[in-house]
């Protein structure tokens, strides 16, 4: 649950402006929309980073883990990325296929292979 840790970044942001930002939905504007949103998807990229940097020492372990990222060509396309969000990844298998290409390819997973969705 990252929601703590987003809320003391967006904490951080009104006590330095005095303003608090809402979601467009509860009246607020684009800005701060994107504010709130971004707060969440860069500390979760933040929290993969950790991981991976520090994840295999944790366990007893050398080296450093990649970080995979989720972004696909629709949101790309679409504008739906962000800095510092699930588009900044080490590596992103997923990032020239469609939404299509990827339902299609969990579809044959889990038939195939036998693997949840």
């Amino acid at each position: 649950n990252i929601e703590p840790a987003a809320a003391a970044v967006v904490r951080t942001f009104v006590d330095a402006t005095g303003t608090s930002p809402k979601y467009g939905k509860f009246g607020g504007v684009h800005h701060e929309n994107n504010l709130l949103s971004q707060a969440h998807g860069r500390l979760r990229m933040l929290t993969a980073y950790m991981f991976a940097t520090a994840g295999p020492w944790a366990r007893g372990d050398y080296g450093t883990l990649l970080v995979l990222g989720s972004a696909n060509s629709d949101e790309h396309n679409r504008g739906y990325n962000d800095r510092y969000d699930c588009s900044a990844a080490d590596i992103n298998p997923i990032g020239s296929a469609d939404k299509a290409l990827v339902r299609e390819a969990l579809r044959w997973c889990a038939d195939e292979l036998a693997a949840p969705l």
